[in-house]
């Protein structure tokens, strides 16, 4: 083998380690970009979920909020009965004061 010049072997040198930091620069940022990415790839992981979640919990609301509005109905319902009942019962008090004051007017012999 035929030697090399050494100006030649000292520019095979640093060409060698030149390319050996380009390569080891190469590697730290491809790391760096694949941290990166899975930092991307579980926030929009995070995203999907919320979203699927924000779903079934937008169709569990809108159920519930119908269960809501058929109570709504029935409250309106009972406040009805019970204002009925109330009247009714009020009635039956006058009435049945009516019929004691004829009693009391009829022992006392008002008329």
């Amino acid at each position: 083998m035929a030697a090399v010049p050494p100006s030649e072997r000292d520019i095979l040198i640093r060409l060698d380690e030149k390319v050996a930091n380009g390569f080891a620069n190469l590697a730290a940022k491809f790391d760096a970009l694949e941290r990166r990415q899975d930092g991307h790839e579980g926030r929009i992981k995070a995203v999907e979920i919320e979203l699927g979640d924000r779903q079934g919990l937008k169709l569990r609301f809108y159920k519930l909020e119908d269960t809501v509005d058929g109570h709504a109905d029935d409250l309106i319902r009972i406040d009805t009965t019970a204002k009925n009942i109330k009247t009714a019962v009020n009635v039956g008090w006058l009435v049945f004061g009516t019929a004691i004051l004829g009693a009391i007017g009829k022992m006392l012999g008002l008329y």
